[in-house]
């Protein structure tokens, strides 16, 4: 799997996460500005390459969160212009309301997922 290296601004170990290249997406500016710790969620997702997933506890763990539900919540209202189909339940689950949708995008990317296809297969598409 991929390895990415974490942003300074985070204070992170520098193990996984890469610098974003693009700059912030359009919707992620102005009056709804999102809190530091949302920007730090964003900053995570954006960096996670196609074909590669992290969990939702995984990126609260390297954000320095400990809700994973904060991360999706995040996402809900923040995560339109992040790649948000990227982040899923630690067992490779879908997000339930989008599970359709996601799943096609992840196809999409060749994201490995399980024989039957219901679920990311976490073994081989996660981020180490």
């Amino acid at each position: 799997p991929a390895r990415i290296e974490a942003p300074a601004h985070l204070g992170l170990v520098p193990s996984l996460l890469t610098p974003r290249e693009k700059p912030p997406a359009p919707g992620r500016q102005g009056m709804d500005e999102p809190p530091a710790q949302a920007k730090a969620v964003l900053d995570i997702v954006e960096m996670i390459p196609a074909g590669s997933v992290l969990s939702y506890g995984d990126v609260a763990a390297l954000a320095g969160l400990r809700s994973p539900r904060y991360v999706g919540h995040v996402l809900t209202r923040f995560g339109d212009g992040v790649p948000w189909h990227r982040v899923v339940m630690s067992n490779g689950s879908f997000a339930p309301h989008l599970a359709i949708e996601q799943a096609e995008l992840l196809r999409a990317e060749a994201t490995p997922l399980t024989r039957d296809s219901r679920r990311v297969d976490m073994t081989r598409a996660r981020l180490a």
